[in-house]
């Protein structure tokens, strides 16, 4: 989502600047709020994803969610790497 500014923005820009050619550069943000809005509710529900194996948060420790770390390559509470089933002891392709 942070990367899809570049085209979201430029797209948004150009398609604003050409039907409203007079208007106030402020009212750029009407384009700008929803990918911000976007953001923030993929971003919640990336940080709330649970272990399959513990049930925990993934990216953070014990159940009220304490220690935030969203660049964790393994569970914070059981140990499970990113990608790795339940029951195996290596990753999934």
């Amino acid at each position: 989502m942070f990367a899809a500014w570049i085209p979201y923005g430029m797209v948004g820009g150009l398609a604003f600047y050409k039907f409203f050619p007079n208007a106030n550069s402020n009212l750029v943000f009407v384009w700008v709020i929803p990918y911000v809005i976007t953001l923030i509710v993929v971003g919640n529900m990336v940080s709330r994803f649970r272990c399959p194996k513990c049930g925990y948060r993934f990216y953070a420790f014990g159940p009220f969610g304490l220690g935030h770390n969203g660049f964790a390559r393994k569970c914070r509470n059981c140990g499970l790497r990113k990608w790795q089933c339940p029951g195996s002891e290596t990753p999934s392709p």
